[in-house]
C-alpha cells in the first residue's frame, strides 16, 4: 500500500505531461452565523529540489458579488429569451445584436439570419428610411421613440407593428446598444 500511496504522490507531482499540478474551484461556504460566501480557491502543488512535492500554495478569495452578477445576467437572459413581445437589440448604427424567439416566430427569420444585418431587414420597404431616420434622432437626442411601423417577414408578408426604441447608454454615457421592444 505504501508503495502505491508512493506512486500516486509521484504521479501527482508530474501533473499532466510533466506539468505541476494546479487547480481552482468555486465553493460556497457558510459562515459561523449561518449566512453564505462564494469563494473561489487556487491551489497549486510546490515541487521541491529534490522533484518531490514539498507543499501547497493556494489563495481565496471572495467571489459573491460576482456569482450574484452572473445570477442576475442569466435571470435577464432568459426573461429576454422567454418574453412573449419581440425584442432587439441593436448596435449604435442600428445593426442587430440579438433576438429573442418571439422574433423568429413574428418574422419567420432565424437568429442566425439576422444577427449582423441592419435593422432595416426587419422593416417593410415603405417603412424603411423614415423609422430609421427617427431612431437614429431619437436616440441620438436620449429620449425613446415610440412608433408604427410594418414588419417584413421572411416570406415577404407584412404585419404591422408597433414598438419603443430605447438608447442604452455606456458608461461614458455614449449610446452603446438601442433595445427595440
Amino acid at each position: 500500500v505504501a508503495q502505491s500511496l508512493r506512486e500516486q504522490w509521484d504521479a501527482g507531482a508530474r501533473g499532466v505531461d510533466g506539468a505541476t499540478p494546479h487547480g481552482t474551484s468555486e465553493i460556497e461556504l457558510i459562515r459561523s452565523d449561518g449566512s453564505t460566501v462564494w469563494t473561489e480557491t487556487a491551489v497549486s502543488l510546490v515541487i521541491g529540489s529534490n522533484g518531490l512535492p514539498e507543499s501547497i500554495v493556494g489563495a481565496t478569495r471572495d467571489i459573491s458579488r460576482r456569482r450574484h452578477a452572473e445570477e442576475e445576467l442569466r435571470l435577464l437572459a432568459s426573461a429576454m429569451e422567454q418574453a412573449g413581445d419581440a425584442l432587439v437589440v441593436l448596435e449604435a448604427d442600428l445593426t442587430i445584436r440579438y433576438v429573442n424567439a418571439a422574433v423568429e416566430r413574428t418574422t419567420g427569420y432565424s437568429r442566425s439570419e439576422l444577427i449582423g444585418k441592419p435593422l432595416g431587414v426587419l422593416i417593410a420597404q415603405g417603412d424603411r428610411a423614415p423609422v430609421e431616420e427617427q431612431a437614429r434622432a431619437a436616440t441620438a437626442g436620449g429620449q425613446p421613440w415610440d412608433g408604427q411601423w410594418s414588419v417584413r417577414r421572411r416570406d415577404g408578408s407584412e404585419v404591422p407593428a408597433e414598438g419603443v426604441l430605447s438608447a442604452v447608454r455606456d458608461a461614458d454615457g455614449n449610446i452603446a446598444q438601442v433595445v427595440v421592444a
